[in-house]
């Protein structure tokens, strides 16, 4: 079931808290300096390029990035508050009212497949909309990484 906001939605999302394309511009570019004063030599691209020339380049390329999309700093950078941006909190709240639906419809069966900045935020409105209560994580494998490759 389809259970985010269509283009035409997002971008009003957006409009209505004065976010837009040249906002997430900015915010991007300060957030990129910010990186860039952690590294200024570009040590950490160097390392990473190199595990991608090595012998086993298909495993390091994941091991980047899943480095990159785990590091929420810059995700929280760009994005600000993630339960008021349109990007996390609007979308987020269209799959809790997509949820609540199907429950309603009977589904037992369900996931919400986002990525990894959606997960707070999401977690809360799971909590305090759904009255659910946490008991329990379970981790599945979605790559399997050979962790020997270093990218930092």
């Amino acid at each position: 079931v389809h259970a985010d906001l269509s283009p035409e939605e997002l971008s009003a999302s957006m409009d209505e808290r004065g976010e837009s394309l040249y906002v997430y511009f900015w915010r991007l570019f300060y957030a990129s300096i910010d990186e860039y004063a952690k590294d200024p030599l570009g040590l950490k691209n160097w390392n990473m390029m190199s595990a991608m020339l090595s012998a086993d380049s298909d495993n390091a390329v994941k091991v980047m990035l899943a480095y990159e999309m785990t590091d929420l700093s810059m995700h929280s950078e760009i994005l600000g508050e993630d339960s008021e941006s349109a990007v996390i909190g609007a979308r987020n709240q269209r799959a809790i009212d997509v949820l609540k639906e199907r429950l309603a419809a009977g589904d037992k069966k369900i996931a919400i497949f986002y990525g990894v900045a959606h997960m707070p935020d999401m977690e809360e409105r799971l909590l305090e909309q759904l009255d659910l209560v946490y008991l329990d994580t379970a981790w599945v494998d979605a790559w399997r990484l050979d962790t020997r490759v270093d990218v930092e």
